[in-house]
């Protein structure tokens, strides 16, 4: 019976593990299969979710702006520089960011308006006068004597005669931002012991011009003779003697480091010069609409602040002068100055009394 009940007992244990092994290797499969299903789903699904979430979440495009001048970073008209870039990067929302070349690191004046007319992306800022090869008309605005005060130059700006040039200049490429950026007023500074008060002063100096008819045929009507050095080397140029004497805005001057060499300044004020400020037709073309505006609402409104920073700029340049020893001359004939340049408005190719007379018409409205 013992033997009987022994053998039993191991038949049954035989039939369990024979059981168990055959429910292992059905359930095995299945549960792979249901797992590579499930991975593969999921893979799927993450891969439209990380497409979908891509193109949701595509930035904007960034235009890149690249400013360029002449003058160094520190004068006071290029804090509007600099301000204009930071609003501009800050109220498109980072859409736009902007570089920055002073000191003809990236072009000329000339050459800055040439790279507005090819279409590049930048913002040029230099003398209206390097405007004039593209629309003649417009180096009216720095005709000597033809503004009473800076707030001209805005009411000029914001003219229809205004208007009409911009629609000249954009046929050739260019797109005018502003005009009325006042960048001080012209003096004349020059080597030497003698004062110029008349132009009978200045008929046996060298005075440097800009490489413009306007700059030139001024210099010429004032009675100096002239070299159209560039600024760039206008303080070698007087240190070597290539030239005497120059004129532009005081701090400009002093920035430049004109008291080193010219120990004389006659505060004759010939102009009252704005910078215009420009870009590129085809570039502003490629912006938003609501770029452009932003382009054109921000450059317009820091002329107050232009003139606010060089008008004090002026002020204070006049102390440093005297402090650096050179003498300042407030008792010019300014009138005689005025009437030599009476012929000036005939001597300009494509603008003549005519226009003057316009202009005039604006501001005594």
């Amino acid at each position: 019976m013992k033997k009987f009940f022994a053998l039993l007992l191991a038949l049954v244990m035989v039939l369990s593990l024979a059981a168990c092994g055959g429910n292992s290797s059905n359930t095995t499969p299945d549960t792979n299969t249901n797992t590579n299903t499930n991975t593969n789903t999921n893979t799927d699904t993450n891969t439209e979710n990380t497409d979908s979430n891509t193109e949701n979440t595509t930035p904007d495009t960034v235009y890149t702006i690249k400013f360029t001048y002449t003058i160094a970073d520190g004068e006071p008209i290029t804090e509007c520089v600099h301000k204009l870039g930071e609003n501009l990067e800050a109220k498109s929302g980072g859409r736009i960011k902007c570089e920055y070349y002073p000191s003809a690191e990236l072009a000329t004046d000339a050459g800055g308006f040439e790279l507005c007319a090819q279409g590049s992306n930048v913002i040029a800022f230099a003398l209206p006068s390097y405007l004039t090869p593209y629309v003649a008309d417009v180096g009216v605005v720095e005709r000597p004597f033809i503004f009473n005060s800076k707030d001209d130059l805005i009411t000029v700006d914001t003219s229809d005669w205004m208007e009409g040039i911009r629609a000249k200049l954009s046929e050739q490429g260019i797109r005018n931002l502003s005009l009325s950026w006042y960048f001080g007023t012209r003096h004349l500074t020059y080597t030497g012991d003698t004062p110029v008060l008349t132009p009978a002063d200045l008929s046996n100096k060298l005075m440097r011009a800009a490489p413009t008819a306007t700059s030139v045929k001024m210099m010429e009507a004032m009675g100096a003779k002239v070299t159209t050095t560039p600024w760039s080397e206008i303080y070698s140029a007087l240190q070597q003697g290539v030239a005497d004497g120059c004129e532009a805005p005081l701090s400009t001057l002093y920035n430049s480091k004109t008291q080193e060499v010219c120990k004389n300044i006659s505060l004759d004020g010939h102009t009252i010069a704005s910078w215009g400020v420009c870009t590129s037709e085809k570039f502003f073309q490629s912006l938003p609409e609501d770029l452009q505006q932003l382009l054109i609402d921000e450059t317009r409104a820091l002329a107050p602040m232009a003139a606010e920073l060089v008008s004090q700029g002026e002020q204070d340049a006049i102390k440093l002068f005297e402090d650096a020893g050179v003498k300042i001359y407030d008792n010019v004939d300014v009138d005689a100055f005025r009437e030599a340049c009476a012929i000036f408005d005939d001597s300009i190719p494509g603008w003549g009394e005519a226009v003057y007379n316009e202009i005039q018409a604006i501001i005594n409205k």
